[in-house]
């Protein structure tokens, strides 16, 4: 909180991730430059659903993703979640899609540079049963995080993402995205609400539009909702999320 105002370079230079960052704490989909306290943990619950087209019953997917944060040091982070998962239009009950891991690390301490600087890398494996029914693919997902707090409890965090999927060999994806989150009440540590915008760098980009809210309901516990739309056709045309944080 050095200064009031975020330069206008930093607001230029946001991104973030693809759509699917289940394992988000501060935001709803974006990676956040926060890890957990060495030795302390972070439960976090996500529900998600996402409509692909309107006007057709079977275009759409739930997902529900229950997982774990825990602090190794002061700086670095590891988290193990899974997917659990139910597709329209897939003749299945609700079945685990994947499971995945990830380290996240805080590069730079917080304030030494103008931007706080911090990277993930995450792997999913794909279960036979996503295998089976939905072509399930195992990506491995390296993002670049750069955040900076301003004003009173604000921020802003961009994220630069490359996936590429192990069994496809040759295909890949570059992401992007910028949130920025904000209290909504004179209490810092109150109610807070925030926007994400999501895209890639393909020649045909998509872009997703989540404004959402968060809210401290007891002690360690954070509740998280926000509804994203896209602009195009890219992108499912609307999602839904609900999210529940518990850090221990």
């Amino acid at each position: 909180m050095k200064k009031k105002f975020l330069p206008v370079f930093v607001v230029l230079l946001l991104f973030a991730p693809a759509a699917d960052a289940h394992h988000a704490l501060e935001f709803i989909v974006l990676e956040s430059y926060s890890t957990a306290p060495g030795g302390n943990g972070i439960f976090h619950l996500s529900c998600d659903y996402f409509v692909h087209r309107y006007r057709d019953n079977d275009a759409y997917n739930y997902e529900i993703t229950p997982g774990i944060s825990y602090g190794i040091t002061s700086r670095l982070m590891f988290d193990v979640h899974t997917h659990v998962s139910k597709f329209g239009g897939v003749n299945s009950a609700p079945f685990i899609e994947a499971v995945a891991g990830n380290v996240q690390a805080r590069i730079t301490e917080k304030g030494d540079l103008p931007f706080d600087i911090g990277a993930s890398l995450a792997y999913e494996y794909p279960t036979p049963t996503s295998k089976d029914l939905i072509q399930g693919t195992d990506p491995v997902t390296f993002t670049l995080i750069i955040s900076r707090d301003f004003g009173a409890h604000s921020n802003v965090v961009a994220n630069f993402s490359y996936a590429r999927e192990i069994s496809l060999g040759s295909a890949q994806e570059f992401t992007y995205g910028l949130a920025i989150k904000t209290p909504l009440s004179p209490d810092p540590h109150g109610a807070a609400g925030g926007i994400e915008f999501i895209g890639d760098f393909s020649k045909n980009p998509y872009l997703i539009i989540l404004p959402g809210v968060y809210l401290p309901v007891v002690e360690g516990f954070v509740f998280k909702t926000g509804i994203g739309f896209s602009v195009n056709d890219r992108a499912d045309k609307l999602s839904v999320h609900f999210a529940l944080v518990y850090r221990f």
